[in-house]
């Protein structure tokens, strides 16, 4: 059985409301976006990173700065280490 601190601490970032969430729990998630803005982020590997709404680039996160990319977007819970990847993948592939 996996420790809830565990989960708490490592996927604090993407942690959404569950209809099964104890009222203290909802109240945390609803200023939770509050909390995160102006946070700076260390990407070290960057699978901890989610690139389009962590301010990992810029002050702002991705999705603010180039909104309509982050319309078109399919995959909006990618990480940064994901994107790094596709990127460097195609790289070798081209060339």
């Amino acid at each position: 059985m996996s420790n809830p601190n565990t989960c708490i601490t490592n996927q604090f970032f993407s942690v959404t409301h569950k209809a099964t969430d104890s009222p203290i729990w909802y109240d945390l998630l609803k200023v939770k976006d509050v909390y995160l803005q102006g946070r700076g982020i260390a990407i070290k590997n960057g699978e901890r990173t989610r690139f389009w709404v962590d301010p990992w680039l810029y002050d702002k996160p991705i999705m603010f700065i180039a909104p309509i990319l982050y319309i078109l977007c399919d995959q909006k819970d990618v990480n940064v280490a994901d994107v790094k990847m596709v990127i460097f993948k195609s790289h070798l592939e081209d060339g």
